[in-house]
């Protein structure tokens, strides 16, 4: 399934590849697609994902799921 957040703080390609190694340490996650603009993150995934725990790992990185 294809789901979608938004997240805050990402201001370079650092971040991006920040951010795509976070999503990656979950389970099933495939094909992050980030829009730097715009914050929007796009992956697919194969299981339901923990977003109470994906944004603290995005929180303890520097950034925050809006």
């Amino acid at each position: 399934m294809q789901e979608s957040i938004t997240v805050k703080g990402m201001s370079c390609q650092h971040c991006v590849k920040a951010v795509s190694a976070i999503l990656s340490e979950f389970a099933g996650v495939s094909e992050v697609t980030i829009d730097l603009a715009s914050g929007k993150v796009t992956f697919n995934t194969e299981f339901a994902i923990d977003r109470q725990k994906l944004a603290q790992k995005l929180d303890d990185a520097g950034y925050e799921i809006t």
